[in-house]
């Protein structure tokens, strides 16, 4: 990662948007005062920094506070991922970053962490923590499973984003 003075010298960053603007005009065609970076196939904004491609997210961070430990990423709050205003971003480790996740994509019963149970005939809900599966009980009523899976993610440390469409 390139340092934050270098990074200062080429960018100017905006905290109302989130978004970088150049101060120095490339070759390619990128001219000082243009918005800086461009969507990845993840959805994440990347720029191009020295030849390097870098995630905005990390280059807005080490701007505004100068690193990076190495054993940490950098958390979307609100799950938006080209949403990089800096009091939307913060320093997690991994297990942490995971308790703010999305609702899984083939998710079926539309709670997260809760599943039908076709041999039981019942709702199971479990919850993942600290590399753990957790069994939380099997229910008979959808809606008592989720508040079991809700208590759950309370006692486990979760972020209120967790589990978000």
């Amino acid at each position: 990662m390139i340092t934050q003075e270098e990074l200062k010298e080429l960018f100017t960053y905006c905290e109302e948007t989130g978004n970088l603007i150049r101060k120095v005009s490339l070759s390619g065609g990128a001219m000082a005062g243009d918005i800086a970076g461009s969507k990845n196939k993840r959805g994440y904004i990347a720029v191009k920094v020295k030849g390097e491609s870098y995630l905005l997210h990390r280059v807005i961070w080490v701007m505004v506070y100068g690193s990076i430990d190495s054993k940490l990423g950098i958390d979307h709050i609100n799950g938006i991922k080209d949403d990089n205003k800096i009091n939307n971003l913060r320093l997690v480790t991994q297990a942490i970053n995971n308790k703010n996740a999305k609702k899984q994509n083939d998710n079926k019963s539309g709670v997260t962490g809760v599943r039908w149970d076709k041999v039981r005939l019942k709702w199971v809900s479990r919850i993942s923590s600290n590399g753990k599966l957790i069994y939380l009980g099997a229910f008979t009523n959808i809606k008592d499973a989720a508040k079991a899976r809700a208590k759950a993610e309370i006692k486990y440390g979760f972020h209120e984003n967790h589990g978000r469409d």
